[in-house]
């Protein structure tokens, strides 16, 4: 399942018209038969805005995207999967996960690989976002045969993949890599 797909530059049409959150959450509802909280819709209008900027300082606008992707035999959802080519012309595939926090809210955890985000009115410790990334790529490696039937599609894991709105210039450099 699926809440949102087409070409990034369809997305970026959409952002810039304030219809992507209101698309995502007919989707949403249509698929969960139930209503979408206001935390995760104000999510999408946020983060999806600074996800267009980067697109289109990337260049890229004809590669095609999928938001919130359910995982099979999961209720976990990816927030974003961006398909294009490498450099080498390799097909590819990145998964990027959206934060609606900076660095200056965030410091390790107590626990190896787990950090504490600091929201304002309360603090809470979660796993890193690398790892949700690194969980997903693995999943997706585990239920899709794509990725072992056919050696010439690639499922990026990197750790950049985390897509935090403050820090523009990793996750732009990152999807420079793209074509």
């Amino acid at each position: 399942m699926r809440l949102y797909e087409g070409t990034i530059g369809d997305f970026n049409k959409a952002v810039l018209q304030n219809q992507i959150a209101d698309q995502i959450r007919t989707s949403y509802e249509r698929y969960y038969k139930r209503r979408v909280s206001p935390a995760e819709y104000r999510s999408w209008e946020q983060s999806l805005n600074f996800l267009k900027n980067a697109f289109e300082c990337a260049g890229l606008f004809k590669n095609r995207l999928v938001i919130e992707y359910e995982l099979p035999y999961s209720t976990r959802r990816i927030d974003v999967l961006v398909f294009g080519r490498d450099h080498s012309n390799c097909d590819s595939v990145v998964l990027l996960e959206l934060k609606q926090w900076s660095n200056e809210n965030v410091e390790d955890g107590s626990s190896d690989g787990n950090i504490v985000v600091d929201y304002g009115q309360f603090r809470k410790e979660l796993p890193h976002p690398s790892l949700q990334v690194e969980g997903y790529h693995y999943d997706l490696k585990d239920f899709l045969t794509i990725f072992s039937e056919n050696p010439a599609v690639t499922l990026v894991l990197r750790k950049n993949s985390i897509w935090l709105p403050s820090e523009r210039d990793v996750g732009t450099c990152f999807l420079a890599s793209l074509r």
